[in-house]
């Protein structure tokens, strides 16, 4: 059976988080819609809290050194809850790696971790991630997408199948 109690460490993150989304972020929705952004002063404020969206790589390390259940996960699915309790769009807009985070947390080296998440950590301001997927010889807007130029075991180039595709001059070259 799983247990969904907070016990006492969880318990008071929650509080602090329910506090922040109910003092700090409720008063500011209509200001920040009718300014098209959350104001700077806010966003520093929410960087020198931790708070942040995507993976960050110093709160994996720590809960490896501690003993006891693993929170990092529980700790996110609180926070979101209670952020986007203060407002939703709120928590769409938190600074921090975003979806770009958890594919380098996971493969990346710890050289590209420090150079991708040092970003994060170490400036004053907030700054945001972003993920992005594209193909060589291809614009990085999307595009209905086709199948990419196989390689034949005897020639080694491309096969006749994929010759019209656009890209299949560059692929060739690999």
């Amino acid at each position: 059976m799983i247990d969904f109690e907070l016990d006492e460490t969880l318990q008071g993150v929650r509080d602090m988080l329910h506090w922040f989304a109910e003092s700090e972020v409720r008063p500011l929705p209509l200001a920040a819609d009718r300014a098209h952004g959350f104001p700077d002063a806010f966003l520093r404020k929410v960087k020198e809290m931790g708070i942040s969206m995507g993976a960050l790589s110093r709160a994996e390390q720590e809960q490896k050194q501690r003993r006891g259940p693993k929170t990092v996960n529980r700790v996110a699915v609180i926070a979101a809850e209670e952020l986007a309790w203060g407002d939703g769009a709120f928590l769409l807009c938190i600074p921090g790696p975003g979806l770009g985070g958890p594919p380098v947390q996971f493969l990346g080296s710890p050289e590209q971790k420090e150079r991708f998440f040092g970003v994060f950590t170490r400036d004053q301001e907030p700054r945001f991630g972003a993920y992005g997927l594209t193909e060589p010889g291809r614009a990085a807007t999307w595009q209905p997408s086709r199948p990419p130029a196989a390689r034949t075991a005897t020639t080694g180039s491309s096969t006749a199948a994929n010759a019209s595709s656009p890209t299949a001059a560059a692929r060739s070259g690999w």
